[in-house]
């Protein structure tokens, strides 16, 4: 395996789960294949294992995952996250970071994810198990940034969730994803094949004004579109009563403010955007040949 501690998006693809996790495999898949995907890098697995060998965070780890049942896991995943949350950062690491922002844009904002070697996958999606953070500036908050989704591989939910699906704890590995923000008018998912029939025909698309944040954690009603991919049609729209939209903040950090009045219940996209969004859905799985969801927004 590339022992490299930083990979930009156009160095890596979707065979490079064990290095970057799924999430960052899929983005550099799709720098790869051309798509509009914002400027970014992946601190890769092998800078995690350093992490854990500069701190010999092994021998404090591996006896609390020892003694790890369904009762007590919330206490366990609380100590080793505070334990990884105060081990130190190797120099190199943080040298090395540094440049790469110089390459991606120094004063730019970033979100800095969680990409799991476990998430992602077949039988196991992981979304939302580990944490993110939006809207970081400055190397040392996207340092501690990283060190924060380093020690979310031990979320309570996450330990719950590997305990659930049978996957061994001390076998997932943690990339981090620092990806240049942009600032959002709309946001959502969009699903190649409809979500809750399965139809393969369908495309649905959730939309929602601001960061897509609102959406993921389940603060707001979006709009619903459903495109056709043989008329390339809109089939239906189901309009949501949009509450609220986190918004990035200029210098960092979020906001999140009330919408009221008739643009909370305005369709959010122009029946234009949601054609060309559809048309993009189909391109997106043509190139992975299969269904896909995808994050996406309207800059």
């Amino acid at each position: 395996m590339n022992k490299k501690a930083i990979l930009f998006f156009d160095e890596i693809g979707r065979n490079d789960i064990a290095r970057v996790g799924g999430k960052g495999a899929n983005l550099g898949e799709l720098t790869k294949g051309g798509f509009q995907v914002p400027d970014g890098f992946c601190v890769t697995t092998a800078a995690y294992q350093d992490f854990l060998r500069h701190n010999n965070l092994a021998a404090y780890i591996t006896p609390c995952l020892a003694d790890l049942s369904l009762d007590n896991s919330a206490l366990i995943g609380e100590k080793i996250r505070a334990q990884i949350k105060k081990s130190e950062i190797p120099q190199a690491l943080t040298q090395e970071i540094a440049r790469a922002l110089l390459h991606t844009g120094v004063d730019s904002c970033y979100a800095v994810r969680s990409s799991a070697t476990a998430e992602d996958l077949g039988f196991a999606s992981f979304a939302g198990q580990q944490d993110t953070y939006l809207n970081i500036t400055e190397v040392d908050f996207i340092i501690n940034a990283m060190r924060d989704c380093w020690a979310s591989l031990f979320t309570d939910r996450a330990i719950l969730y590997r305990i659930q699906n049978n996957i061994d704890h001390e076998q997932v590995d943690m990339a981090v994803i620092i990806q240049r923000m942009v600032w959002p008018e709309i946001s959502g998912i969009m699903f190649t094949a409809n979500p809750v029939s399965g139809h393969r025909g369908m495309i649905s698309i959730d939309a929602g004004y601001g960061l897509g944040e609102a959406l993921v954690a389940g603060l707001v009603s979006p709009d619903i579109y459903q495109f056709d991919k043989h008329s390339q049609q809109i089939e239906s729209k189901v309009i949501g009563q949009k509450k609220l939209a986190i918004l990035p903040v200029r210098g960092g950090g979020t906001v999140t403010e009330a919408i009221t009045g008739a643009q909370s219940t305005r369709q959010v996209m122009t029946d234009a955007q949601i054609i060309a969004l559809g048309q993009l859905g189909i391109a997106i799985e043509n190139y992975y040949g299969a269904p896909q969801d995808i994050e996406w927004c309207l800059e």
